[in-house]
This record gives C-alpha cells, structure tokens and sequence, in this order.
C-alpha cells in the first residue's frame, strides 16, 4: 500500500472520529438545555451533591475515552507523515521521539483515569451511605419533624454542604454522614468504629477528628443562618451518622454517633431530655426559608 494511501486513510479516520466526537458533545448539550415549556425548580434530594459529582467524573472519564484514541494514533503515524516530507530525516530517531511521547501520555492517561475510577467509586459509596440514612430519617416527618436533605450553606469558602437537616419543636439537628469502605485488611475489628468523645478510632486510622469538626462547624452556621433569615433563636444539635459500620458511642456525647439503622432511636434520645423551644408558626417559617434554599435544581 502506497504511504499516501495509508496517511489518507489515517487523516479519514481521524477526520470521522473528530465529526462523530463533536456530535457526541453538541447532543449532551443539547439535551442539557432541553426544557419543558414550565421550568420546574425542584428540591434537592439525598445525595444531590455526590450525584452531580459522579455525573461530573463519568463525563471526564468519557471525555478522556473519546480523545484518547485519534491522539494516540496522531503520536504513531507522525513519524512516518514526517519521513515523507522530509525524505533524508532520521525515521529511527523520529520513532523514539514519538514513542517516548506516546509512553508518556500513556502514563498520564492512566494516572488521571485511575484516580477518576477511584474518586467516582468512594462518590457512589457515599451517595448510597446519604440515601440509606436519608430513608431512616424519613418516619420522623409523621411525627412532627421537617427534613431537608443537601442543604447549601451560603456564604461560606469552599463547596460545603450539610447532609441532612431535620427541625422540629425541640430545635434544629445537623446530621453528617461518613460512609467509608471497610479494610481489605483483616484487623479482628473491620466492622467498628469507636467515638470516645473526642474522636473517632476506625481500624485504618485511630486519629479521625475531622467529621467532628465538620458537623460542629455545619450547626453553628445553621444556627446563625436561621437567626438571620428567620429571626428565631434556637439551638442546633449535631450527629454524625456512619451507615454499614457497628457503632461504639458514649450516649452522652455531642456530637452524637450512631449507625445508619440507629440514627433515629440516636436522634430521640438525644432530643428526649429538651425544651420545646420552637412554636409550629416558627418550624413553619424556618421550613419555608429551608425550602426556598433547597428549591434550585433545574437540570
């Protein structure tokens, strides 16, 4: 086969696979901006957050996919588009050049994917663990309570959300969950994590503070949100729940540490010794102004 054929037919190549590449892309566009005539805002479900992240990672990882190929053929038929301009050039070193370029990319593309594949794992595994404690806390509606799920905090560094929000007569409870795989590692104890008041001691790491921090400093911003916005003063509880893992939690610890079955029966005996603090009218106008916060999804 002539040379000129052969680069014919790799330029076809990747001519067609850059029209069907561009297509591809202009109709998950378009499908984005595909409307029905009344636009619906929606409340934000369990796990909104992690869901648009895995979407964010699955669409990278198809992007690296689709531009990979055409690329890699580029780096190995360069040397031979190069032999035939310039006749009299090095093919041997132009082949190391480009297979240098090619093992590099190579190692580029498998890091990023390799870390796409990872974050886009422990994202479902924590979707799954917001979901499943999100369906525990569901029975608290009939019994007076109003729950709201991947509540933006505004006005704040960064791209911090609380997990679950739940108020009642009593006052607020900020819930965090922390789903984590267990070992692969068989430690004697690679279903339990322990609370001891000041950290959390899981059998891969016995140091954890992090959560603690994380859902004290989601009450004090609820806590001061509420004041603002809706001129009531109440308290705001804290919990952390961990589903799929066996708890070992003082009882008499804040924040309070439960299983995912447990954060419920947790969150009651917590609430059992307080004050109702908060009349239907003030759970009514904290709710609506949650509403209106969690109201924002439109795609």
């Amino acid at each position: 086969m002539s040379p000129y054929i052969a680069n014919l037919v790799v330029f076809l190549f990747i001519l067609g696979y850059g029209a069907v590449s561009v297509w591809i892309f202009r109709r998950k566009r378009a499908r984005r901006q595909t409307m029905p005539p009344e636009e619906f805002v929606l409340l934000r479900l369990p796990g909104e957050t992690q869901q648009r992240e895995i979407d964010r990672v699955s669409e990278a990882l198809d992007n690296m996919i689709m531009f990979w190929a055409p690329i890699s053929l580029v780096l190995l038929s360069v040397p031979f588009w190069l032999r035939d301009l310039f006749p009299r050039a090095n093919l041997l070193a132009l082949l190391v050049c480009c297979l240098v370029l090619f093992i590099i990319a190579i190692g580029v593309v498998v890091t990023k994917t390799a870390a796409l594949l990872e974050e886009r794992v422990n994202r479902r595994l924590g979707y799954r663990g917001e979901r499943h404690v999100a369906e525990q806390l569901q029975p608290l509606t009939a019994k007076g309570w109003t729950v709201f799920h991947d509540v933006r905090k505004v006005q704040e560094k960064g791209q911090e959300n609380i997990d679950h929000v739940i108020i009642g007569p009593r006052g607020g409870v900020v819930v965090e969950t922390k789903t984590y795989s267990k070992p692969r590692k068989d430690t004697g104890k690679k279903d339990l994590v322990t609370f001891d008041g000041d950290k959390l001691i899981w059998p891969f790491y016995a140091n954890d503070r992090k959560p603690l921090e994380q859902v004290k400093r989601c009450a004090s911003w609820l806590q001061n949100w509420i004041r603002q916005n809706c001129g009531v003063e109440t308290p705001v509880f804290q919990m952390i729940a961990i589903p799929g893992w066996h708890v070992n939690a003082g009882q008499h610890y804040e924040p309070r540490v439960a299983s995912g079955r447990a954060v419920v029966g947790a969150l009651e005996g917590l609430m059992a010794g307080q004050k109702e603090v908060l009349s239907k009218k003030d759970i009514q106008r904290i709710s609506d102004k949650l509403d209106e916060l969690c109201r924002d999804v439109k795609d």
